[in-house]
C-alpha cells in the first residue's frame, strides 16, 4: 500500500472523530502550549473570536484548504460559530493563527492568481 494514501486515510479518519472539547478544537492534540478560551476572555465582545474563526474556517473549506471533515466535526448541527460558543471551544494560539483573516486573504489571492494563470495558459494553447 502507498504510504501517501495511508497518511491521508489516517488524517481523514481523524477528521471524522467526535471533537473532544476539553482539547484544542482545531488540532485535537495535547501539547505544552496553553489553551485559550474566547468565552472566558475579559473582552466585551467575547464571541467575536468565534464568529471570525468560524467564517474563516468555512471559507478555507470552500477553497479546499481544510482537511476533509473538520467543519463537520466542529458543527453539532447549529453551525460552527454556535457550536464554538455552546461548547466554549478552546484553541492553541498557533492553531487559531493558521486560520486568521490575513492567511485567508493570502490563500484567496493565490487561488485568484492560479485562475488567471490557467486562463492565460488556455489562451496560449
Amino acid at each position: 500500500m502507498d504510504n501517501h494514501n495511508v497518511s491521508h486515510e489516517k488524517q481523514d479518519a481523524a477528521s471524522f472523530q467526535p471533537t473532544k472539547w476539553d482539547m484544542c478544537a482545531l488540532c485535537q492534540k495535547n501539547t505544552k502550549e496553553k489553551l485559550q478560551c474566547p468565552a472566558n476572555a475579559r473582552q466585551t465582545n467575547q464571541g467575536s473570536t468565534y464568529v471570525t474563526l468560524a467564517k474563516n474556517l468555512t471559507k478555507f473549506g470552500e477553497c479546499g484548504a481544510l482537511s476533509p471533515g473538520i467543519l463537520t466535526r466542529l458543527d453539532d448541527g447549529d453551525g460552527v460559530e454556535e457550536t464554538f460558543m455552546k461548547k466554549k471551544a478552546s484553541f492553541h494560539m498557533s492553531c487559531r493563527l493558521k486560520y486568521n483573516t490575513t492567511k485567508l486573504k493570502r490563500k484567496l489571492a493565490q487561488i485568484r492568481d492560479l485562475i488567471k494563470l490557467d486562463k492565460l495558459w488556455s489562451l496560449l494553447n
